[in-house]
């Protein structure tokens, strides 16, 4: 019979998203412990199912830590580390070598040659059991708390209680998960929208709906931000690439001034006032001047 200190250590991973997965996996391959893996809901790794269309985006083909973590504008400096640590090119292994091939698109992203989001399921799923994570479906977590002996309990809504050594949280953006790790003692900043659209009140708007430019500057002048990238005009406001990285970028500053602030676009980036002139000029001589008169922009 095996004594206290001999017990293999008991990790939780609260989660059955892809990070749950992975995170599981990569805990079970590290050697002497059991996983267990418990998600809430009716099917594990829901959201990979229908990410990229059903497709998966696995990841993205830039492979320089530096670029590829100033696509997160609020998380840049913590993200950078961690790709140092496991970056695309380690992603694109670890699937090769449970023999899920990844392509790169033209705008960067990298799906499963299958274009299919079931082969990474599978691979995800085959590689959690083989390395013999313990996989519990529709198990709702009522709270988490220290116990003696350096371990935590986990209560059940169906008033069963596990216990475990360490916890791994990868429940993503629910509240409920954010109150367990207060109660444990961590700090949470307070969420705030981030990746949206920008509302703009002015009926002019309506007769350049649908314009798109491929590269503009869009700046909130008041907080010093800026994003060079493709800006789409709509009926009530304006959108794209460039927008939504702005708005994460400035999420606490505008959350904090109620979404009322100042953004100014430079539609032609680059170019000098003289140059954008003489731009306007030339390009008089193409175009009939009624048309010219009547364009709305």
């Amino acid at each position: 019979m095996s004594s206290k200190s001999e017990e293999r250590p008991k990790i939780a991973v609260i989660g059955g998203g892809a990070a749950g997965f992975f995170g599981a996996i990569q805990i079970a391959s590290e050697g002497n412990c059991d996983v267990t893996l418990l998600e809430k809901g009716k099917q594990f790794l829901s959201k990979v199912k229908i990410s990229g269309g059903g497709r998966c985006n696995v990841t993205h083909h830039c492979f320089d830590p530096e670029i590829l973590s100033k696509n997160y504008p609020r998380g840049e400096r913590e993200l950078r580390w961690a790709f140092e640590i496991f970056g695309p090119e380690d992603t694109i292994r670890w699937y090769e070598q449970r023999e899920v091939l990844l392509k790169p698109e033209a705008d960067g992203r990298m799906f499963p040659i299958t274009d299919s989001s079931e082969t990474v399921i599978q691979a995800l799923m085959q590689e959690a059991r083989k390395t013999g994570v313990k996989l519990k479906i529709g198990v709702e977590i009522h709270s988490v708390k220290p116990v003696p002996d350096s371990k935590f309990q986990i209560k059940l809504k169906s008033e069963d209680t596990l216990e475990f050594n360490k916890i791994l949280f990868a429940t993503g953006s629910g509240r409920k998960a954010w109150n367990w790790l207060q109660a444990l003692g961590h700090t949470i900043s307070d969420p705030v929208p981030s990746l949206f659209t920008f509302k703009i009140v002015d009926s002019r708007l309506e007769d350049l709906s649908g314009l798109t430019f491929e590269k503009t500057e869009c700046s909130l002048v008041e907080f010093g931000y800026s994003q060079i990238g493709p800006l789409l005009i709509t009926h009530w406001g304006i959108s794209g690439p460039a927008i939504l990285k702005l708005s994460a970028k400035g999420a606490r500053e505008l959350f904090n001034k109620e979404y009322e602030t100042t953004l100014k676009v430079d539609f032609v980036p680059g170019m000098k006032k003289d140059e954008v002139r003489k731009r306007i000029e030339k390009e008089k001589n193409f175009i009939p001047p009624n048309s010219f008169r009547a364009h709305p922009f």
